[in-house]
């Protein structure tokens, strides 16, 4: 799910995201926000993404329960954000 700044319905299962280019975002470029209610925990891999020029952060991740796995950051290009790289 992809959507501005903004908390939506977060991910109940695992996902990854690659190859993908995104720019000139008015908030966060990559913004993962997991649920980890289920008490199963959940993994997200992102992989080999170009993010340049957002506002915030070039990516942002965060949870709402305990309950997660990993978080996977490999081979991204990051760049020209005006908070910290990733968060």
């Amino acid at each position: 799910m992809i959507y501005k700044d903004e908390y939506k319905y977060p991910a109940t299962g695992n996902a990854t995201i690659e190859r993908n280019i995104i720019r000139n975002n008015d908030g966060s470029g990559l913004f993962v926000y997991l649920d980890g209610s289920t008490g199963k925990g959940e993994d997200v891999v992102l992989n080999d993404n170009i993010v340049t020029n957002n506002t915030e952060y070039g990516i942002k991740c965060n949870y709402r329960n305990n309950y997660i796995d990993s978080i996977t950051i490999v081979n991204n290009t990051v760049a020209q954000s005006n908070f910290p790289v990733i968060r």
